[in-house]
């Protein structure tokens, strides 16, 4: 129980476990002649996918190591309790022996867009955590937290470069789900 977890002094115990992570990425250039790029008119495309996961073979849910979301306190002994504060959800969050996770990206690039000397290349970005509760401090994963990023980069004459992104976070007690961001970046490459 999570009170087993914790020292004569009310803080946790630090816990040691052996972490094995794994992760395998696929990667795909599209040229002119694929049939995605030529329906999109566009010169060359980019997708990329990750898949994830982190396995902690020495705990369990009922063992109280935190997770990256984990709500309430250690101490179910607390002055507050779910009946009286409904975010205080004690058996929600925690560390789970398996967590995994995919993500990806997919982009097309339009050389000379409209005609100009600006390559423009919109893209799409996602995130799913898919399973389980990867342990503090790493937090890689965390169950159905899921981001969306659509973006925009243009590039003038292979030198200057400017980029808009909007990202979103999102999902059943996504810790992030209230901080949606844009982003705006430009650099120059000599």
């Amino acid at each position: 129980s999570p009170a087993s977890k914790m020292g004569r002094d009310g803080f946790i115990k630090p816990a040691y476990e052996d972490v094995f992570t794994a992760q395998t990425t696929f990667t795909s250039l599209l040229f002119a002649s694929n049939p995605m790029v030529q329906f999109a008119s566009a010169d060359s495309g980019a997708l990329v996918t990750e898949v994830g996961m982190v396995l902690v073979p020495g705990i369990s849910t009922s063992s109280g190591i935190a997770g990256g979301n984990t709500k309430g306190l250690a101490n179910s002994l607390a002055a507050q309790t779910a009946a009286l504060n409904p975010d205080l959800e004690l058996a929600s969050g925690y560390a789970t022996k398996f967590s995994w996770g995919a993500q990806g990206l997919m982009s097309l690039t339009y050389n000379r867009a409209f005609g100009s000397p600006i390559n423009l290349t919109p893209s799409i970005a996602w995130k799913w955590d898919l399973g389980g509760n990867t342990p503090l401090p790493f937090g890689n994963y965390q169950a159905e937290r899921k981001a969306i990023t659509l973006g925009v980069t243009g590039t003038y004459l292979a030198s200057w470069a400017g980029s808009i992104n909007w990202t979103s976070n999102f999902g059943p007690d996504a810790p992030l789900d209230d901080r949606d961001f844009a982003s705006v970046t430009i650099s120059y490459a000599f």
